[in-house]
This record gives C-alpha cells, sequence and structure tokens, in this order.
C-alpha cells in the first residue's frame, strides 16, 4: 500500500500538517473552554426554566379549579331556598339545607390543601356559613368581616391586608340590607403555597418569590422579599412590557442566574440561584485546564483540522455517494484525482455500484414477471367460474321472462370481461377500477338477493384519477362473498366505502360474517410475513405485493373487525402512484 501511494500518501500529508500548525490549537480551545461556562448557566436556566413552568402549571390549575368550584356554587338551588325569611321551608327543611350547603362547603375545602377555610354570606336572612359551622350572623365582626370584603367590587382572586381570598357575590340580585343576595369566599392558605413553593428550592443560594402590584406578596425566605426588590429593580423588560424570561443580574458581588414566568392568577413568579456556587468547579479546573491546553491542545488542533481536509471530506464524498445509492441514483460516480488512498477505494464503490445496479433490474425484471404470473393466473381461476355461474342466471331470468333484468345482467357481464380481456395496462384509474368491481358486485347481488345485500358507495370525485393497479378490489369482494359470506343464509351485508385522511385514500370492504379473532389475526400474520397461504389470504397477499410494489412499500391491504361484526379490508393508498426507484422496489 505505501509503495502504491507514495508521497501522496494521507499519512505522509498529516505528518508535514502535523509539524505547522501547532499556533491554531490555542485560539480554538479557549473558544471551546468559554463555551463550558455558557454551557453550565444554561443547564441551570433549563432546570429552572422546568421547575417554574411545572410548578406553576400545577399551581394555576389548583386555583382555578377553586376559583371554577365557588362559581358552581351558585348553582345550589338552596341558595334560593335560604334568601327569603318567610319562604315556604319549614324548620325542618331550613335546617337541612344549612346542612347541606355547610356539608358542600365542607366536600369543596376538602378539595385542596391551599384552602384554609370559606365563607358564605346570605345578608337578607343573615346566615353565614363555613365548613365548620351553619347560622345566623349575631356577632358584630360577622357583619365587621362582610364590610370588608364587600369593599372587593371585583369578583376573582384578592391579595391584600385581610389575607388571599376568591371572592364572588350576585350582583344582579341586591338584598334589603343593600348587600348583594349572598357572597362567597374561599380564603387561600399562603403558608400551604408557600411550601410548595420550598419543593424547588435546593439550598439557601436559590430562592423564588411572586411579585404582584408593585409588591412581593409571596416569598420562600427571610431573605427573599430583600432580593425580589433588588432583583425586579434590575431585570430587562421587552418591548410588550413583560420581564425577559432568563437573566443574569449582579448585586453587589453576587451574580444571580434568574427566570421569571406570568402567572394568570398570581402575577410575576421570580426564581434566582446564585452563580458561583454552580461554576465553583469550572474555576478550580481553570487554571489546570489552561495549563493542559497549552500542551496537549496545541498538538491535537492542527491535527484535527488537518485530518478533517484530508480523511473528512473525501469521507463525506463517499457518504454523499452512499445516500445517492439509498435513493436509487447508480449512474454517478466518484472521482478522485490525487492518487491516495481513497482513489483506490472510489474505485472499488463504484465497482461496486455498478454491479448492484446490474443485480437490482435482474432482480426487479424477475419479481415483475413473477407478479405478472400471479395476475395471469389469478385471473385464469376467477373467469371460468364466474361466467359460468353468470351465463346460467341470465338463461333463467329469460327462462323467467324477466328480459329486462336479463338485458341488465348482460350488460354487466360484457362490460365486466370487456375490462379483463381489452385493458391491457398493468396500472388504470381508479375510477376504471371501481366500476369493474362494481360490474361484479352488481352480478352476484342479482343472483344472492335473497340472502344478501350489498351497499355500494359513490367514489368521490377527488379519488377517481387516480392510478392503481388492476385487479385490487373484484377479487377482495369475490373473496367476502365466498369465505366472509358463504354461509349466511340470509341477512348477508357486503359493504364498500371510501375515506380520505392525511392526504393518503382508504377503500373498506366490510361483511358481516361469523369470522373468528384467531382468523382475523392469521390472516394479518400472512400479510406482514407473505407466506402463502390457502383459500383467501392467496388473493390477499397477491393484490397486497403489488401495492406495495407499485407505492413503494408505502401502500397495502389492512385487516380488522368489522363494524358489522365480520371482516373489513381495507385498501390503504398513497395521494398518487408512481414508478419507484429499483431501490425501493421489494
Amino acid at each position: 500500500m505505501k509503495e502504491r501511494f507514495g508521497i501522496h500518501s494521507i499519512f505522509v500529508k498529516q505528518l508535514i500538517c502535523f509539524a505547522l500548525g501547532n499556533a491554531i490549537i490555542v485560539l480554538v480551545m479557549t473558544a471551546i473552554f468559554l463555551n463550558a461556562f455558557q454551557l453550565a448557566r444554561e443547564e441551570v436556566y433549563d432546570r429552572m426554566n422546568a421547575q417554574s413552568e411545572y410548578y406553576l402549571e400545577t399551581l394555576d390549575a389548583q386555583l382555578e379549579n377553586i376559583y371554577n368550584l365557588e362559581i358552581n356554587f351558585f348553582y345550589d338551588r338552596r341558595l334560593v331556598f335560604l334568601m327569603e325569611e318567610r319562604s315556604s321551608l319549614s324548620d325542618y327543611e331550613r335546617r337541612d339545607a344549612l346542612l347541606s350547603l355547610e356539608e358542600r362547603l365542607q366536600a369543596i375545602q376538602g378539595c385542596s390543601n391551599l384552602i384554609q377555610n370559606i365563607y358564605l354570606f346570605i345578608p337578607n336572612t343573615n346566615y353565614m356559613i363555613t365548613p365548620s359551622s351553619a347560622g345566623r350572623m349575631q356577632k358584630e365582626e360577622d357583619w365587621a368581616l362582610l364590610d370588608d370584603y364587600m369593599q372587593d367590587n371585583v369578583s376573582g382572586l384578592h391579595i391584600n391586608e385581610n389575607g388571599m381570598y376568591f371572592l364572588e357575590a350576585d350582583r344582579h340580585s341586591i338584598s334589603t340590607q343593600n348587600y348583594p343576595s349572598h357572597i362567597v369566599s374561599i380564603i387561600l392558605s399562603r403558608e400551604e403555597i408557600q411550601k410548595t413553593m420550598q419543593t424547588m428550592i435546593k439550598d439557601e443560594t436559590s430562592g423564588a418569590f411572586f411579585y404582584r402590584d408593585a409588591s412581593v406578596i409571596l416569598d420562600t425566605g427571610t431573605s427573599a422579599e430583600y432580593l425580589g426588590s433588588n432583583i425586579l429593580s434590575l431585570l430587562k423588560k421587552d418591548e410588550t412590557g413583560i420581564y425577559e424570561e432568563t437573566q443574569r443580574v449582579k448585586i453587589g458581588s453576587e451574580s444571580y442566574l434568574v427566570i421569571t414566568k406570568e402567572s394568570p392568577s398570581l402575577g410575576t413568579f421570580v426564581q434566582y440561584s446564585k452563580e458561583a456556587p454552580i461554576m465553583y468547579k469550572i474555576n478550580r479546573m481553570k487554571t489546570f485546564i489552561l495549563a493542559a491546553w497549552l500542551i496537549i491542545l496545541a498538538i491535537t488542533v492542527i491535527f484535527i483540522l488537518y485530518t478533517q481536509r484530508l480523511i473528512h471530506t473525501p469521507m463525506q464524498h463517499l457518504l454523499v455517494a452512499f445516500n445517492r445509492v439509498k435513493k436509487g441514483n447508480f449512474q454517478e460516480h466518484i472521482e478522485e484525482k490525487n492518487n491516495s488512498e481513497f482513489a483506490y477505494l472510489y474505485e472499488g464503490f463504484n465497482e461496486m455500484e455498478d454491479r448492484i445496479q446490474d443485480l437490482i433490474q435482474e432482480v426487479y425484471e424477475q419479481k415483475e414477471l413473477k407478479q405478472r404470473a400471479e395476475l395471469k393466473q389469478l385471473q385464469e381461476q376467477i373467469n371460468p367460474h364466474f361466467l359460468y355461474n353468470s351465463l346460467f342466471s341470465i338463461r333463467s331470468k329469460i327462462y323467467r321472462e324477466e328480459y329486462e333484468s336479463a338485458e341488465e345482467l348482460t350488460e354487466l357481464l360484457g362490460r365486466y370481461f370487456r375490462y379483463l380481456t381489452r385493458n391491457a395496462q398493468d396500472y388504470v384509474e381508479l375510477s376504471q377500477e371501481v366500476d369493474h368491481a362494481y360490474c361484479y358486485a352488481r352480478i352476484q347481488a342479482s343472483r344472492f338477493a335473497a340472502r344478501m345485500e350489498i351497499r355500494l358507495a359513490e367514489l368521490p370525485e377527488e379519488m377517481q384519477k387516480l392510478k392503481v393497479p388492476r385487479l385490487i378490489i373484484q377479487p377482495l369482494l369475490e373473496n367476502a362473498l365466498e369465505y366472509g359470506l358463504g354461509d349466511k343464509e340470509e341477512n348477508g351485508l357486503l359493504a364498500v366505502s371510501y375515506e380520505e385522511k392525511d392526504g393518503r385514500f382508504y377503500i373498506h370492504l366490510e361483511d358481516n360474517g361469523s369470522v373468528t379473532e384467531e382468523v382475523l389475526e392469521k390472516m394479518r400474520e400472512s400479510l406482514q410475513k407473505g407466506a402463502n397461504e390457502k383459500g383467501e389470504v392467496t388473493g390477499m397477499i397477491n393484490i397486497h405485493r403489488r401495492l406495495q410494489l407499485y407505492y413503494g412499500g408505502m401502500a397495502g391491504l389492512e385487516i380488522k373487525r368489522s363494524v358489522f361484526g365480520g371482516t373489513c379490508v381495507t385498501i390503504c393508498l398513497e395521494g398518487e402512484g408512481k414508478d419507484v426507484p429499483f431501490a425501493d422496489r421489494g
């Protein structure tokens, strides 16, 4: 090998390049080292972002569910019974309504650990109901509590000196005391929300808080509120006035990595982590790595760069050639002007390419001949038996003086055999194939009208021009009549329907025969394996093979349980038939 390539050997070229390029390594590896810091930051941002998104989605979902429960509470008919003092309720019924509402409040409180308490006020009748009590408002502090809540004129979540709570009132109905007819307030627990926030905090170098209405409303520790005002003052906003999602801020000598998210319920959520502990290990290794780079990387970078030119680029040419071969292109060869090892490799590849092309052509031609022979054999098996039965049916109709029916049957039979004998094309329009199959079906329907029904849907216009292999529908109809409905003495059903989905077309042939699940599974396995089986599966395998050959393996038959209880055979077609490349033909 060395004698053949001489000074053009890749090894010799690498030795020459290796001695000339040591200076380049310092710049390249320095950039790699600096990039490590940025990757570490991005990893932290990704972790914090995933934590924040999961936490906010969970929290907002809980708060939304709580608010929906509060709104739905207004539809409780027992509220109407308690709004009027002089209602028709007896004392027992009134007490039962109060207890029912109290139990419902208990159920709402139990649905989430974020709910601290619930108040239901009915000012007209002076009722105040909580999950633990139900009765009249006798104390001044009860009315004072109601007045505090009535200061908030807007329904929804409120956060103020009275706490965190959802408020909802029926402002369309006003009581005699100028209050809404009923008010519901769900008190939220700050402590429980803060506990859920603590799950994201790994140590004292990180924290989180919510910012709303120019103040920190929830935080994870004593320092979070203090840091919150400082961090928020340094955060940047985009053109819409929303805080940028990932930022890095510096407070004093400490740098913080910050994630901000907007919560529809609680405002702006901020999570932060000190940068120094994250980058500590990388900073410790800086001196050692820099020293190692000066020795090792200065030697290797030139080796890598020159190797890319001498080995990687020619290898890319070879990979591109392999991709062309995978797509079925065997015409373009690789050329190499230099007298190197790759020239010898390319020469062998080109010879292999030519040989594979010849072999594939031979195999494809043999397969085409085999498919044609199978199709011809299938036609010969169908025609005589079907012709005899049809002629006997025509004779019977003429004998019974059913001349119009006999004339129609004769026309259908003529169209059926004209399609078989005069159309020499291997691929036809789907409308022609459907017309041929429907001729067969209508002939059979006239013969077996007493014991079965054949439903034939109209072929959609967008499917009429599709190119398909010949004889893909009629053999399946014959299989259904012979094997699926052969034992049916009455009430048999055979239906043909069409469907378009995601750019593909489907023809469904269904019957209501009594096929077992074991038989269906055996038929599916035969299609997958392509094994020769006796009976109906032989014709199906033939059709399945021809469809896959024509569409490059993207079409074929599917077998499943019919909605009528029998067998459903589906013909799957692509949007457009094509002559597939040699490499994809089987």
